[in-house]
């Protein structure tokens, strides 16, 4: 083999002399091209080297026998791959062909849902008041959101429609025991200006929790005194506080009613009597103790301090104000004349399926015509209701209409830019495609608004799979009805904005896809009084060519196919699968997101790179692996979750203690096999698959890099100054590098031997925040 140095040294220095004489600098062509000479010279001799001082460590023996299997089994196995990769090339071809087309002729002769579909408005008149109004029901399941659960219940409430005719379900999950475990409560450092006082009997202490710890402790937050939680019995003063071990507050605790595990505590604390008056006046009045999943800091504080402080409240009065967030703001749009109910689970089973199931089953949902779904974090204009409305009253062969996403944090990071992208051509292409040819498409969950008796129809909702919302949609279909996407209905959402979110709702939904044809392949197949057409399309070009062949075809071909036939010479891709079938799916996408055709590098980088996992989350949905049925619920952090902190505070990352946590071996591994194959192909091949496979490397190493230091977790030192017989306020916040308990030290400001001043440290941790 005979190593090409300067053929890739001649294109690399084109592109980065291009480049630096784009930048106006003249200095910089030199710069560039003694550059791009040096690294192509660098890495091809490199890879030369390794690859003869190989061939001569190897045995011959060896060399024969790899020369034989590669005859053997090698070359026919990447032959039959590349076979297999065109076919389905050409299949996810001539599907995206024909989406954009019908896509395109919709928009150009402006057949839009009012021309296809009869609708008018639905007005009362003086007679008959609200009563032409049908009763809708709108449903908002929840889990654990307590950044955005405001969103989607005031915008709802926010709708306009006759409050009477208008029911608003609200279905917390996060309240079961059993998914929600007691959080412990930590206090790892508690320090004061000279001495560790004790806590006079009268003093109280005020735990915020978020959490019933089990079924039989009643309140969600407890009140007791200062000895029963920041102080020991057994310290060497007494009553006085523990400076070494931190003190946990778990579960157990909190079995016993506050009552009486106050008595348990005093009876250990009455031989502790000495403390002085000199202690006494150098206390702090009461002792804020936050939950490591308490989210919104400093509203929550300013509230407490506000109404405790100005209001004269007693702290047991301020207990049942937050006794349960969600459940609150339903009983203050209540007030208001909203017709909303809160409905709890006493267990999970089916997650949203399971949620969305158990609310239809009570007796109110009789009366209503209609159901909205709204995720947690969706927000929908006034005029949502009577706007999609009228096609379902109209239109009685109408079950759904579903309407389009939009985003509230598109342009929070690279890559919500790349998720608004694929997104958009999800509705603008696919779902439109669906609605107007074959008046079917995927439900997406949220934002639509169903007849309840087509869900009746249908058989309910079912949680055999993570897509509950695509398995009803082909149910109903199977029975006749139709579906209708309205592209000028939008409603706000949220993208996730980190990686780790993004990579688990990819992978339940992808997974969830395939393991939905895997169990309806036969029911489709076999059902009755369906087209033949209809069923090809629903098996063929619904959930097979897009959710399966579009996964496999992209990653396979183009992250392992193409970069491994540089080593294999026997092995010739034709260029209309390596040039032209990219470059027509690329431009097609690209004429539907105009504005952001300067992103198309990137997406297609990170499509592939997420190709990866939709493979593997395609496989475990087909052959029903162990996490076929896993449901993570996507972070979703609000749109004003940054205001809500505290202005002052730098968020600094956490490092994780585990080895494995910080690499992800796989987005790893695949980065450095393609920069090996980039580098062969580099050094001896006749082509240029170097330039993409090199950019490919990057993207795959990117995500890597993410994913090793993910804005997930924080950890926060609050510094509180408190002032004696007053109740403690806040001054001041801090951040500082995660460390070890043991080397956790309370700094100590010189202050005036006046001034009665204390230093309260408390340190927990924000959960799934995003800088």
């Amino acid at each position: 083999m005979e190593a090409r140095p300067l053929r890739a040294a001649f294109l690399m220095l084109l592109v980065l002399a291009s480049a630096a004489a784009a930048a106006g600098d003249g200095g910089r062509e030199l710069t560039a091209a003694n550059g791009a000479l040096f690294l192509a010279g660098s890495i091809s001799r490199g890879v030369e080297a390794m690859v003869v001082s190989t061939e001569r460590m190897l045995p011959h023996w060896y060399r024969v026998a790899w020369a034989t299997i590669r005859k053997a089994a090698v070359v026919p196995a990447m032959k039959v791959a590349v076979s297999l990769c065109l076919v389905l090339s050409v299949m996810l071809l001539a599907e995206v062909v024909f989406m954009s087309f019908v896509s395109l002729a919709v928009k150009l002769l402006r057949l839009t849902p009012e021309k296809r579909y009869k609708w008018d408005t639905i007005s009362a008149d003086l007679e008959t008041g609200s009563s032409d109004y049908p009763m809708v029901l709108v449903q908002i399941p929840m889990y654990n959101e307590k950044e955005v659960y405001k969103l989607s219940i005031g915008a709802t409430c926010g709708l306009l429609w006759p409050s009477d005719r208008i029911i608003i379900q609200v279905l917390d999950d996060s309240t079961d025991t059993e998914i929600k475990p007691a959080h412990q409560t930590k206090i790892l450092r508690l320090s004061f200006l000279r001495h560790r006082p004790a806590i006079p009997p009268d003093q109280e202490d005020l735990h915020i929790r978020d959490d019933n710890p089990s079924p039989a402790y009643g309140p969600a937050l407890a009140l007791l005194p200062a000895r029963t939680a920041c102080l020991a019995g057994n310290s060497p003063s007494g009553r006085g506080c523990h400076r070494k071990p931190p003190l946990f507050l778990d579960q157990k605790n909190f079995l016993l009613p506050p009552t009486l595990l106050a008595r348990e505590r005093e009876r250990e604390g009455e031989r502790g009597e000495r403390e002085t008056e000199f202690r006494r006046r150098k206390i702090p009045k009461a002792l804020l103790i936050f939950p490591k999943f308490l989210h919104h800091i400093q509203s929550l504080f300013i509230e407490i301090y506000i109404d405790v402080e100005q209001s004269n409240l007693k702290l047991n009065q301020f207990i049942t104000k937050i006794e349960d967030l969600v459940e609150l703001e339903c009983k203050i749009w209540a007030s208001k004349g909203m017709n909303i109910t809160y409905e709890v689970r006493d267990n999970r089973k089916g997650y949203k399926a399971g949620a969305l199931k158990e609310g239809m089953e009570h007796s109110y949902v009789e009366q209503c015509d209609y159901v909205v779904i709204f995720d947690a974090d969706f927000q929908p204009e006034s005029d949502f209701l009577m706007r999609s409305i009228p096609f379902l009253v109209h239109n009685p062969k109408l079950a759904l209409v579903q309407a389009r996403w939009e985003f509230v944090n598109p342009y929070e990071c690279l890559m919500t830019r790349i998720q608004r992208m694929t997104l958009d051509y999800h509705f603008k292409v696919e779902q439109e495609a669906g609605s107007s040819t074959y008046a079917f498409f995927g439900f997406n969950g949220t934002g639509g608004v169903w007849r309840i008796s087509a869900i009746k129809d249908a058989g309910g909702w079912n949680d055999r799979t993570t897509v509950e919302d695509m398995d009803l949609a082909v149910r109903a279909s199977l029975q006749g009805w139709k579906f209708l996407y309205v592209g000028d209905l939008k409603v706000k959402s949220e993208l996730p904005s980190s990686f780790s979110a993004y990579r688990h709702q990819q992978h339940r939904w992808t997974c969830g896809a395939a393991n939905l044809l895997r169990k309806s392949i036969f029911e489709i197949w076999m059902t009755k009084d369906v087209s033949l057409w209809k069923k090809l399309y629903l098996l063929y070009s619904f959930l097979f060519v897009r959710k399966v062949v579009a996964h496999i075809v992209t990653f396979t071909l183009y992250c392992a196919v193409i970069p491994a036939s540089v080593f294999i010479p026997e092995i010739s891709i034709p260029a209309w699968a390596v040039v032209y079938i990219p470059t027509t799916i690329t431009f097609l996408n690209a004429i539907r997101n105009f504005s952001s055709i300067h992103l198309i590098p990137f997406w297609i980088l990170f499509e592939n790179v997420m190709a990866m996992h939709r493979v593997k989350a395609t496989i475990v949905g087909l052959c029903e692996g162990d996490s076929a049925n896993e449901w993570v619920v996507t972070e979703k952090l609000g749109g004003t979750i940054r205001e809500k902190l505290l202005p002052d505070a730098t968020l600094i990352e956490k490092p994780s203690p585990k080895f494995s946590h910080r690499f992800y071996f796989a987005e790893l591994g695949f980065a450095v096999f393609l920069f090996l194959c980039a580098s062969y192909d580099l050094t001896y091949g006749e082509d240029y698959y170097f330039i993409y496979i090199y950019l490919q490397s990057i993207a795959f190493f990117i995500a890597m890099l993410e994913l090793s230091s993910p804005v997930s977790s924080f950890h926060l030192i609050i510094f509180y100054h408190c002032i004696s017989i007053k109740l403690i306020c806040w001054s001041e916040i801090y951040a500082i590098p995660y460390e070890d308990r043991s080397s956790i030290h309370v700094k100590r400001k010189k202050k005036k031997k006046k001034e009665d001043i204390r230093e309260l440290w408390i340190i927990f941790t924000v959960h799934d925040l995003k800088v």
